[in-house]
């Protein structure tokens, strides 16, 4: 053994005296291990031999570096295979080396380009904002936000392997997002899923939308949406009741956190639905669908369950049932019944469902009741105000049955508590302000009594 060690460290002597790119470092005889050095990027790398030197196998390891090109990515090691001596491994070495630092070179200096590509490509784009129908909503932040969101979206584009998710602007918007997340590992759930979905769609990932506001960025989170494929509910109500969609929880600044954490919950709970056969793919164009995902979202989902209940254990005296309860599904589509309101929210510190607000009924002609959906209580339509100025809600069914002007349809409300709601004997005077900033107020679920039949206007029944 000694006289084949003994040649070893000749022969490498002999190499670095004829080549100055490497040099010895240490010869661990134990471990058959050589350590070199690379002379002018003072870094290491180590040789393993075995007994059968010198028609040995080699392997060398790059020490805290990872070969991404002419090895296999991510993988450290080079087996060399059985060859004439540490001479020839070395030589091998430094080829490889070469050619990695090459393509690592030309990598970085495409992504340079792409990137300064990106940047004019947005500039560009924010002349157009500028100029367009919409230049009358931005404000002095909107430069700053328009930014920050771009140098994100060339970030994530950029790195997209790395983080395992890329981002869209759609048509150039970077207000306007679609994130696709991908890379899971074939042995989970969701990424099993994924295979199968290769083989029904061109689809590969699972994709979401986030439009970021124009004027009230970093303050209003984004309003956010799966898009594709469509997850089964109990997955979606796990994805979004895991706390990582709070308000509290969003930060503008770590938007690539907030989605490194998505990408683990879609990871941990995500399940495609396939519809009955198991062999459909679905997404949330479908309207069914797109309401069943806002159902499963922590606020909207809590608030409903509770207002069903609410009417279950409310009923009307002199009518023995309920014959259908109809979510809003307005709230869904962005009108201002939802918009108002969440406004509101903000100016009374949302706590939570049970603690910030109640439940009360309104009655009114079956005329007014689709435009109360869309665009909540405006108080430019307020009559009869004999209790004082604002929105009139009665505290029983039986109460505002009395307004309803001969129909059977009622609407559960949902009110936020403050200073503005004033209790009277039938019911409360909620005082929403006067330029219709924001609301309340929100027109929850659309209810019909006895003989009456569903309004045609909004979904199926959730009863």
């Amino acid at each position: 053994m000694g006289e084949f060690i003994q040649e070893i460290e000749n022969e490498i002597c002999e190499y670095c005296m004829e080549n100055d790119e490497v040099f010895l470092v240490d010869h661990d005889i134990k471990n058959h291990k050589l350590t070199l050095g690379l002379s002018k990027y003072d870094e290491e790398f180590e040789i393993y031999y075995d007994n059968e030197y010198p028609k040995s196998k080699y392997v060398i390891e790059m020490k805290g570096k990872n070969n991404e090109h002419t090895i296999k990515r991510t993988n450290t090691m080079i087996e060399i295979g059985k060859i004439k001596g540490i001479k020839e491994v070395i030589k091998i070495f430094l080829e490889n080396d070469r050619e990695e630092r090459n393509y690592i070179k030309k990598k970085q200096e495409n992504h340079e380009i792409q990137k300064k590509k990106m940047k004019e490509r947005m500039k560009e784009v924010y002349k157009k904002i500028v100029n367009s129908k919409v230049k009358s909503e931005i404000n002095f932040n909107t430069q700053l936000a328009f930014q920050i969101l771009s140098d994100d979206i060339i970030e994530i584009h950029l790195n997209k392997e790395k983080y395992k998710f890329d981002v869209e602007a759609v048509n150039d918007n970077p207000f306007h997002w679609i994130v696709s997340f991908f890379g899971f590992n074939d042995n989970t759930k969701i990424g099993k899923d994924i295979l199968k979905l290769e083989t029904l769609s061109r689809l590969d990932c699972i994709q979401m939308e986030f439009k970021f506001s124009v004027t009230m960025f970093p303050v209003f989170p984004p309003e956010y949406n799966f898009l594709a494929p469509k997850l089964t509910k109990e997955s979606l109500k796990s994805i979004f009741q895991s706390g990582a969609f709070a308000d509290e929880c969003y930060n503008p600044f770590t938007k690539i956190k907030l989605f490194n954490i998505i990408w683990e919950l879609i990871n941990l709970f995500g399940k495609i639905d396939f519809g009955i056969n198991q062999s459909t793919v679905l997404d949330y164009t479908i309207q069914e669908f797109y309401t069943e995902q806002q159902l499963c979202k922590p606020f909207l989902g809590q608030v409903t369950h509770l207002g069903q209940k609410f009417i279950l254990e409310n009923k009307i005296h002199n009518i023995p049932t309920n014959n259908s309860i109809q979510f809003n599904s307005f709230i869904t589509q962005h009108y201002p019944c939802i918009e108002k309101f969440l406004i509101g929210m903000r100016h009374v510190n949302f706590i939570s469902v049970n603690d910030s607000g109640f439940f009360c009924w309104h009655g009114t002609s079956d005329a007014s009741i689709q435009s109360i959906c869309k665009d909540g209580f405006d108080p430019m339509r307020r009559t009869g105000q004999f209790y004082g100025r604002g929105e009139y809600f009665g505290k029983t069914a039986d109460i505002s049955m009395g307004y309803c002007k001969g129909n059977y349809h009622l609407i559960l409300c949902y009110v936020l508590k403050s200073d503005k709601v004033k209790t009277i004997d039938i019911g409360y005077v909620v005082d929403n302000p006067a330029d219709w900033s924001y609301s309340y107020c929100l027109p929850l679920l659309v209810i019909t009594y006895g003989n009456g039949k569903p309004v045609i206007f909004l979904d199926k029944t959730l009863n």
